[in-house]
C-alpha cells in the first residue's frame, strides 16, 4: 500500500463523484488501470471533452489546445492530477495539491529522462 497512491486515489474520488462519466476507483493505495482510467475520466472532465476513461486522439487533441502544463496553469485541478498520476506510475508528484514545486518539477524530470525526453523546469 503506497499512501501517497491512496491520497491520490481519495482525491480523485472526492472531487469527481458525481461528475457525468466519472468512475470512481478503489482507495486502496494499489495502482493498477482503474486508477489511471479514473485519473484519465477525470482529465476528460476539466478538459470538457468525451468522457470514457481512454486517453485517445480526442483526449491528446484537447490536451494540446490546453497547452503546456507550467507553473502558470490556472487550472489547479489539472495539475493535480498530472500530480496524481505520477504516484500512480511511481513518480514523486510534490503532493495532491495542484502546487507547482520542486517536487513536481524534480518528478516530472526523472519521468521525461526515464522516457529518453529532454525536460526544462521552464516549459
Amino acid at each position: 500500500m503506497d499512501q501517497a497512491v491512496l491520497v491520490a486515489q481519495q482525491w480523485a474520488n472526492r472531487t469527481y463523484v458525481g461528475r457525468a462519466g466519472y468512475v470512481a476507483c478503489p482507495e486502496s493505495g494499489v495502482t493498477g488501470w482503474p486508477t489511471m482510467t479514473s485519473l484519465t475520466r477525470a482529465l476528460q472532465i476539466e478538459l470538457k471533452v468525451g468522457v470514457d476513461g481512454s486517453f485517445g486522439p480526442g483526449t491528446a487533441s484537447a490536451m494540446a489546445a490546453f497547452g503546456v502544463v507550467t507553473a502558470s496553469t490556472q487550472n489547479k485541478n489539472v495539475l493535480t492530477i498530472i500530480q496524481c498520476a505520477m504516484y500512480a506510475k511511481g513518480y514523486d508528484g510534490g503532493g495532491a495539491d495542484g502546487v507547482w514545486g520542486p517536487r513536481t518539477v524534480a518528478g516530472l524530470e526523472k519521468l521525461k529522462g526515464n522516457m529518453g525526453l529532454a525536460y526544462s523546469a521552464a516549459t
